[in-house]
């Protein structure tokens, strides 16, 4: 059988109770078996918090109905990760001032 739950940007799952878990406890996670159950819940979930950037995941469950999480690699810390960001962000000092050369011949 599968189930469709909701998890986040930062790889949370969200709980019974409207709060993002990480997953240890699968009896409190929300889950559905129909998939439009599933997105209005996100929906919901998303009015609340507009920075949400959620998905609907399917998975399997266990003999007891609960899900069967995958176990992805660990994730980077949020620091680590924004600043990947921020340095792809910026263009190279070269790059500008080529595209400012380009801009003063046009």
């Amino acid at each position: 059988m599968t189930v469709f739950i909701l998890q986040n940007q930062h790889h949370q799952y969200l709980g019974k109770d409207g709060e993002w878990l990480d997953g240890c406890d699968a009896n409190a996670l929300f889950r559905s078996p129909h998939y439009d159950i599933a997105l209005n819940q996100l929906v919901e979930a998303n009015a609340k918090d507009y920075a949400l950037r959620g998905v609907v995941v399917s998975c399997d469950v266990d003999s007891r109905g609960r899900p069967l999480l995958q176990q992805d690699e660990p994730q980077k810390p949020l620091e680590e990760s924004n600043q990947d960001c921020d340095a792809d962000a910026q263009p190279s000092a070269a790059a500008t001032s080529e595209q400012s050369a380009e801009l003063a011949t046009s």
